[in-house]
């Protein structure tokens, strides 16, 4: 019994963990038996698909991972796609700004 709960922990831990690890562009929740999958471009490269990501039993979104951006001005185009075909695409535009690299380092008394 309590090795369950310990996997349970465990297993948490390493999911919250990712699920938080990188910022995200996700849209609003829309009909989960509307859309089939998600499309992305990131700075006009090449469109990649995703399974829309589950909100709710009849919800769900997509959601991108931003961790990978270069630093700088972004921009990525997301669409959701059906058997009927492809919405409008939604842009969304960012600026990655990396932190300042530490400077006059020193020892305190």
């Amino acid at each position: 019994m309590k090795l369950g709960i310990l996997s349970i922990v465990i297993i948490s831990f390493f999911i919250s963990s990712t699920t938080y690890a990188s910022p995200f562009a996700v849209s609003a929740p829309f009909d989960k038996a509307a859309v089939d999958s998600c499309q992305f471009t990131i700075n006009n490269g090449d469109a990649f698909t995703q399974d829309p990501d589950s909100v709710s039993d009849t919800e769900a979104r997509c959601v991108l991972d931003l961790s990978d951006v270069p630093e700088g001005n972004n921009s990525i185009t997301m669409v959701t796609v059906n058997m009927w075909g492809v919405s409008e695409p939604a842009p969304f535009e960012f600026i990655k700004v990396l932190p300042p690299r530490p400077s006059n380092i020193q020892l305190e008394r």
